[in-house]
């Protein structure tokens, strides 16, 4: 470039921003930090009033709750220029769900949720500090490479409280009781029965063990050559089918193959009361193996339990994260669109955000 008859090597700006990238509308600061705290509250009390009634409702309030603040701790990291008030901003959202369990702190402090908190608090922190500092250090507004960091902060950090909470409850608090075990062992044998349905017909976990093992053996023996019993048939011939056995015959059939498998479970598992529905033996099982778990190894099993629970949010979230960077960025497209917030130019080359 020549300027004054001399050559240089560096560009000449001929515009840019006289306007300071700084906060200048603090009220809706306050919006997005508001709107925040009610989608913070939210996905702890949906959350935990799941743990407390396992209504299946307060899932998808939660998974609305979820989808509600991520997108917002998203869209704050582009519209709060400095730090410090969006650190404030990030504790209050962070601390805000705690003022429910208030009544638990009044005998003792109640580490294991200061911990989550912190913990809490401490990722979304995280997450937010990276998020600034790669749009502080891009020439151009980037805004699903932004978003992505601190999402995944950030959803990490919600999901670790909510799996320190499934503790407390159950726990801490010895929240769980045989009503909300079996609501749970019916979620999960619920689950399951479309795909067990597929082998046996019939098959239902509301069935007493008999009837259960009945409807296994009738079609195991469906697939059985029954000619090597030397059953005769009306017109002589050997039956080879069990549709063809005359009634009683087939009941005395099943009832002894019923015999045998519950003689093989017994020997394996110890005593079963038959007479019970299949989802009560399944239930009793599970829970005389916890009853019979040692005292000193049943801290680690608690905590294990809370990592499972953490692990499975956090292979869900994998669904998750598309949606919200997709609806932040509607969001964020409409705020610019709506006069929330303009983009403006430091330079000829960076661009910045800020809230008119």
């Amino acid at each position: 470039m020549i300027i004054n008859g001399q050559t240089t090597r560096n560009p000449v700006i001929i515009s840019q921003s006289a306007e300071d990238e700084t906060d200048k509308n603090l009220w809706k600061i306050m919006f997005l930090g508001v709107v925040t705290v009610f989608f913070s509250l939210s996905v702890v009390y949906t959350f935990h009033r799941f743990l407390v009634t396992l209504d299946e409702q307060y899932v998808w309030y939660a998974g609305l709750a979820v989808l509600g603040f991520l997108t917002f701790i998203v869209l704050q990291v582009f519209f709060v220029k400095r730090f410090l008030i969006l650190m404030i901003l990030l504790f209050l959202e962070t601390i805000a769900p705690m003022f429910m369990f208030t009544k638990y702190f009044y005998s003792a402090p109640r580490w294991i949720l200061i911990i989550g908190w912190f913990v809490f608090f401490l990722f979304s922190f995280m997450g937010a500090k990276k998020g600034i500092a790669l749009i502080a250090n891009s020439l151009k507004i980037k805004f699903f490479p932004v978003a992505k960091d601190v999402l995944r902060k950030s959803a990490t950090a919600l999901f670790i409280f909510l799996s320190i909470l499934v503790y407390f409850n159950y726990f801490e608090l010895k929240g769980f009781n045989d009503e909300l075990g079996m609501k749970i062992t019916n979620s999960f044998l619920n689950s399951s029965k479309p795909a067990i349905s597929l082998f046996f017909d019939e098959f239902s976990f509301d069935k007493n063990g008999n009837e259960i093992l009945a409807v296994i053996v009738e079609q195991q023996l469906k697939s059985v050559d029954l000619k090597s019993l030397n059953i005769s048939g009306a017109g002589g011939g050997d039956i080879t089918s069990i549709k063809n056995l005359p009634p009683l015959v087939k009941r005395d059939l099943i009832q002894g193959g019923v015999e045998q498998l519950k003689m093989a479970a017994e020997g394996a598992i110890g005593f079963l009361d038959w007479d019970k529905p299949v989802k009560e033996i399944i239930y009793g099982l599970i829970k005389g193996y916890f009853l019979r778990v040692p005292e000193n190894l049943k801290p680690v099993l608690n905590v294990s339990t809370a990592v499972l629970v953490f692990f499975t949010l956090k292979g869900t979230a994998f669904f998750l994260y598309w949606l919200v960077e997709f609806i932040a960025f509607v969001i964020f497209k409409l705020l610019i669109i709506l006069g929330f917030a303009y983009i403006n130019l430091q330079s000829r080359s960076r661009e910045f955000i800020m809230l008119s």
